[in-house]
């Protein structure tokens, strides 16, 4: 588990330090994945994924959604069944 300091929330534990989010759109799952509504369910995908709330369904409720889209992001979300297209 690797440890990233966040100038807002801290001390913020991952399992994966990773340097570029997982690009859905880029993945040949795509369509099965939209077709499944799993963009609701994205606890079941990510393999950083900390539960954090109950209030939010996939990434709304993990605690590292705060650091996605900050003003100096670190990426967290990785797809365990991501491939790329070719």
């Amino acid at each position: 588990m690797t440890k990233i300091n966040h100038w807002l929330y801290g001390k913020d534990k991952r399992k994966f330090q990773i340097d570029e989010e997982t690009n859905c759109n880029q993945c040949i799952h795509l369509k099965l994945c939209n077709k499944l509504h799993i963009p609701e369910s994205m606890e079941n995908l990510c393999k950083n994924y900390h539960f954090g709330t109950s209030q939010y369904r996939g990434c709304g409720g993990c605690l590292h959604r705060f650091t996605r889209y900050d003003k100096d992001k670190i990426p967290c979300f990785i797809c365990k069944f991501f491939e790329e297209k070719k």
